[in-house]
């Protein structure tokens, strides 16, 4: 262990221990050395998943679902998908390609902006569906600037609507749709 080398060189230069006449030095050593690497090995994992290039599963999924980018394809694909994510400066989207978006994603209604609140609220017309909801909040954050918040004017979700949704609570969670939207 290179950890134990450098534990039994650092002792021995500073004279903290005589080897010859404590036997169990060694073995507290080695506990040590033993513990300390165990510590090496979670800092070296997580430096490696601080890049997507290096980064394993666990760090491939934080990156994915950091940026709204779902966890399929081999890990060469996903790192694309996460470096093109990660090279697309805020604002790169104009206006028109933004709402050209959001209309994709099956929005019908109306939305106006609060610069004063950072926010683009969506007034969803009459019958929207919790998925409706769930597909236009998804693509907002993708597109909007970070600084910029999507919200809905509308009543909150009744728990009808949340069950009849049959979605699990992951799902909700990962929903993009805020809790202010659902429990009324």
């Amino acid at each position: 262990m290179e950890i134990l080398n450098r534990l039994r060189d650092v002792t021995e230069r500073l004279s903290v221990y005589d080897f010859g006449r404590e036997p169990s030095v060694p073995a507290e050593l080695y506990a040590y050395a033993a513990g300390l690497e165990k510590i090496a090995q979670k800092i070296d994992g997580a430096l490696a998943d601080l890049f997507p290039a290096t980064a394993g599963e666990a760090g491939l999924r934080r990156f994915e679902r950091l940026l709204h980018l779902l966890p399929e394809g081999e890990m060469a694909v996903r790192r694309q998908r996460i470096c093109e994510r990660m090279a697309r400066r805020a604002g790169t989207w104009s206006r028109a390609e933004y709402f050209q978006e959001i209309e994709k994603s099956g929005f019908t209604g109306t939305w106006s902006e609060e610069p004063e609140n950072f926010t683009l609220r969506f007034h969803f017309a009459q019958g929207a569906t919790p998925q409706q909801m769930r597909d236009v909040f998804s693509a907002s954050y993708r597109l909007l600037p970070a600084h910029l918040r999507p919200a809905a004017d509308t009543r909150p979700l009744t728990w009808d609507q949340i069950d009849a949704a049959a979605m699990p609570f992951s799902h909700w969670d990962e929903s993009c749709i805020c809790w202010d939207a659902a429990g009324a």
